[in-house]
């Protein structure tokens, strides 16, 4: 710990506060909010490119992309979390959501290894 840099204290919270996200919040929670935010990005372009058949101006375009990336994050994060819900009983959904916090953290380190980004700034990225 004494050879720890800023980067890695930093990723080290972001483990820490997404345990305590995933204890309240549990497994479901956690693995739903990720898959909302991937179809919600995901649908950004094609509503984008449908936009324009409907609307000529670019802020009503915009206005209608958000709409459909708002209702794509809430209907994918309703599904997923009920989906996982009924799959899991409550003490095995809070004890893997409090195991995703690590999980987080050690794939932010893997990216970071694997991608090189701020490599001066961690110490255990430096020796992978």
């Amino acid at each position: 710990m004494s050879n720890f840099l800023i980067g890695d204290y930093f990723v080290l919270a972001i483990g820490a506060v997404f345990s305590i996200f995933g204890l309240f919040r549990g497994f479901s929670g956690v693995v739903s909010f990720f898959l909302s935010i991937f179809a919600s990005v995901w649908s950004v372009p094609i509503a984008w490119g449908r936009s324009a058949e409907f609307f000529d101006e670019s802020w009503q375009r915009t206005a209608a992309v958000a709409i459909v990336t708002l209702l794509v994050f809430a209907v994918v994060r309703v599904v997923f979390t009920k989906f996982i819900k009924f799959l899991l009983s409550q003490p095995a959904d809070s004890i893997l959501g409090l195991l995703t916090g690590p999980v987080i953290a050690v794939a932010i380190f893997w990216a970071w290894s694997i991608f090189g980004l701020f490599v001066g700034y961690s110490h255990l990225v430096q020796r992978f």
